[in-house]
């Protein structure tokens, strides 16, 4: 094999071609960026919601999860990152 064959390894450790990884980075890119958007718009509503005296219970825990999600972005991309440098 010459290092970008899969191999016979479980397909987490499997090596994939280099184009496919460099589409799912710029996919990543994508995820990470709209993900950013959607952070930056939640925060601006939990602190619309405190200015006026609203509850923001629920508007915080969606902000939770939209960090959550963004986190695993960024995770995702810096797999793939690790990938190409092998």
């Amino acid at each position: 094999m010459n290092g970008r064959e899969k191999s016979s390894s479980p397909a987490s450790n499997a090596v994939i071609p280099e184009a496919v990884a460099l589409r799912h980075l710029a996919e990543a890119e994508r995820h990470i960026d709209a993900g950013a958007r959607c952070v930056a718009t939640q925060r601006s509503v939990v602190a619309k919601l405190d200015e006026i005296g609203r509850d923001t219970t629920r508007s915080r825990a969606l902000l939770a999860r939209f960090e959550d999600i963004q986190n695993e972005f960024v995770r995702h991309r810096e797999k793939i990152l690790r990938e190409l440098l092998r």
